[in-house]
């Protein structure tokens, strides 16, 4: 069974495109066929074409983008993909924010090419507090459940008391939110820590800026592929 490796960024017609279109490239010349790759975008729309831009810088390597067609990023692109690799650190937390359950799958395309070790340690710390988030979250819940059930009901049944029971939700919703309000403080302070992480976005640039955006991209993606089985 092939490797699925998804490429995200915004739009689906400057930075991901042109990634999936080098990556497959680069695998061609390399032999290495047990990888599929596909991309897509977190506000994409479906059947559009890549930017003219990038049609054109990838022309210039011999590679057709001309029947590329963006896709939007969906549940089912991010379950079966075995590996997703972001444009930027706003296109990665945004996949997390989405699809938890699947982050252990989401990567920055720099981040994941380089494999630094800083990066990788702050990676693993963020990982740790998502779960430490997901635990408090769960126990919350768990220790609320009976009242959030019979508040639900209250509320679908005794309109009359609507406004009482809707004061009591916001206030568990408040509760949770402290409740979790160390882990996202350090959350914040993580990502704000994490750097030249991002694939910066050509789009309504000259051309120049397009070739210089492939140039960074292809970098990274050899980086990648050498180390592929």
């Amino acid at each position: 069974m092939k490797k699925k490796i998804l490429l995200v960024c915004t739009g689906n017609t400057c930075r991901s495109s042109m990634a999936e279109a080098l990556l497959k490239d680069l695998l061609v010349d390399a032999g290495k066929e047990g990888y599929e790759v596909k991309s897509a975008g977190i506000s994409a729309f479906k059947g559009g074409s890549a930017a003219s831009q990038a049609i054109e810088v990838m022309k210039e390597s011999d590679i057709d983008l001309t029947t590329h067609q963006t896709t939007p990023l969906t549940k089912n692109l991010v379950k079966e993909a075995d590996v997703i690799l972001t444009m930027t650190q706003r296109h990665k937390l945004y996949v997390l924010d989405q699809y938890p359950e699947f982050r252990a799958k989401v990567y920055t395309l720099k981040e994941y090419s380089s494999r630094a070790e800083d990066i990788q340690a702050e990676t693993d710390q963020i990982e740790e507090i998502y779960k430490i988030i997901d635990r408090k979250r769960s126990n919350f819940i768990s220790d609320h459940q009976e009242e959030i059930e019979e508040l639900e009901e209250k509320r679908n049944k005794l309109l009359i008391n609507l406004e009482t029971i809707e004061k009591r939700i916001e206030e568990l919703e408040i509760d949770l939110s402290q409740t979790l309000m160390p882990e996202k403080r350090k959350l914040a302070s993580l990502k704000g820590d994490i750097d030249n992480v991002d694939i910066s976005d050509p789009f309504g640039q000259p051309i120049s800026v397009y070739r210089s955006c492939a140039k960074e991209i292809k970098s990274e993606l050899k980086k990648i592929v050498e180390n592929l089985d």
